[in-house]
């Protein structure tokens, strides 16, 4: 049988999860509600799962891991904690109703709802795309640039290079300057395009030299106390440049910098 509905529920699950859920039925007890050995048990396995997904979607702290019965839990819970009124969503005609139904009821509510077509091969319309991109403020982002050299594959913007000939068709490893990428209507630079900058083309800088404990933590990809470094009020994307060098990115907010060094950049020495 070639089983094709794995979206819907997955059949003939790998031999782990078999003996993980025989593993749980027969020594797990109600994690947190006791001291005996089978209720700590259980809270190990909990807290081991969820230090694992925090690993894997690198978030900053492991307790901000909740677990959902199901997706459809999941993306209900996401999508109405995020969403408020007059908040404008992006989305596809392709969606699944765990994702249009909240979406529905949130525009019954005042949020703005936008939909991106998608071609006879279910190919999303990039021209579509077009269109919102008149919705992200590219000044504040601090990018200095040409329309017509921006080039779109799917969420990535590439800037291309000058009086380029006609290519379409072509395949490349790499198209262009890759900027970074629109997500949510706010535009995340790349670390690319930190590499391809020198610390005076940008107007949001923060400079640590070589003897500040923070740069190893800045490496090693923690959230740093930057208030002495910034003026005051000073928000937004900054480029983390040691001794004028340039780095990576980060995010401020309130004197503290968001950490957006590239994952798999980080030191992981201890």
């Amino acid at each position: 049988m070639i089983y094709m509905d794995n979206a819907a529920t997955s059949l003939q699950k790998p031999l782990q999860v078999e003996q993980a859920v025989l593993e749980a039925l027969r020594t797990a007890g109600n994690p947190g509600r006791g001291a005996h050995e089978a209720t700590l048990h259980a809270s190990r396995l909990v807290y081991g799962a969820r230090a694992a997904a925090a690993e894997l979607f690198d978030a900053e702290d492991a307790s901000r891991i909740a677990f959902t019965a199901n997706a459809t839990e999941a993306l209900n819970i996401a999508i109405s904690g995020l969403i408020r009124p007059g908040d404008h969503v992006i989305t596809t005609v392709c969606e699944h109703n765990s994702v249009l139904r909240p979406l529905y009821r949130l525009r019954d509510q005042g949020a703005t709802l936008s939909f991106v077509g998608v071609d006879a091969r279910g190919n999303l319309k990039y021209e579509e795309l077009e269109a919102f991109l008149a919705q992200v403020d590219w000044e504040k982002a601090g990018i200095d640039f040409k329309r017509e050299q921006l080039e779109f594959h799917g969420e990535r913007v590439y800037y291309m290079p000058e009086n380029l000939p006609e290519l379409k068709g072509a395949r490349f490893l790499r198209s262009g300057l890759l900027l970074g990428e629109l997500k949510k209507k706010r535009f995340e630079p790349s670390q690319a395009l930190a590499m391809n900058l020198k610390m005076e083309e940008y107007a949001h800088t923060l400079n640590l030299s070589s003897d500040d404990n923070r740069l190893m933590r800045y490496l090693k990809g923690e959230t740093i106390d930057v208030e002495d470094l910034i003026p005051a009020k000073a928000k937004g994307w900054h480029l983390v440049c040691t001794n004028g060098f340039p780095l990576g990115w980060g995010k401020v907010t309130n004197g503290t910098l968001k950490n957006k060094y590239l994952p798999g950049w980080r030191n992981q020495s201890a």
